[in-house]
């Protein structure tokens, strides 16, 4: 600001302003992050709003990378007021060669703000842990392989005591 005086000075202006910190305009919160090799789960991720206004027509959309696959990846909540927490769930599953090793699972949202404006958020990032797949259990095949055999002997040698 240019003082107003002839002598071509500039004057000090006292100003303050105030800036709130970034923040994530939504919160996530994942349950369960483990899956096997070969295997498909259901993750539930908790959404919370975290705007400073009522959001409508929260549109979930989850991207993978291979070996992670989902065939279920879009979720929708009619509204969210600030604060307030929605789970969307998502059908995953992870390749029968995948490694075990920690694999990234990314989420965003598109809603429409409090004035009816269609926004898109940032990316956000979590993760899902790929684990060896169970080997053994109990070997119900085997068991059921014994039982066969058995009955088939033990008919063989009914049948042939019987004559």
């Amino acid at each position: 600001v240019i003082d107003e005086r002839d002598d071509g000075l500039f004057a000090d202006i006292d100003a303050s302003a105030s800036v709130e910190p970034n923040r994530d305009g939504f919160l996530l919160e994942v349950e369960e992050r483990e899956i096997a090799t070969g295997s498909s789960t259901i993750v539930e991720v908790d959404v919370t709003n975290n705007l400073d206004e009522p959001v409508r027509n929260l549109e979930s959309k989850l991207f993978t990378d291979d070996p992670i696959a989902s065939d279920d990846d879009e979720g929708y909540t009619e509204s969210l007021a600030p604060g307030e927490t929605t789970t969307v769930s998502f059908s995953v599953s992870a390749a029968s060669g995948a490694t075990p090793r920690t694999y990234p699972l990314q989420l965003d949202f598109r809603y429409d703000d409090e004035s009816g404006t269609c926004k898109i958020s940032d990316t956000y990032r979590t993760a899902i842990v790929v684990t060896d797949a169970e080997e053994g259990g109990f070997p119900w095949l085997l068991v059921v392989g014994a039982v066969v055999l058995v009955v088939v002997v033990g008919g063989a040698l009914y049948w042939r005591r019987r004559d």
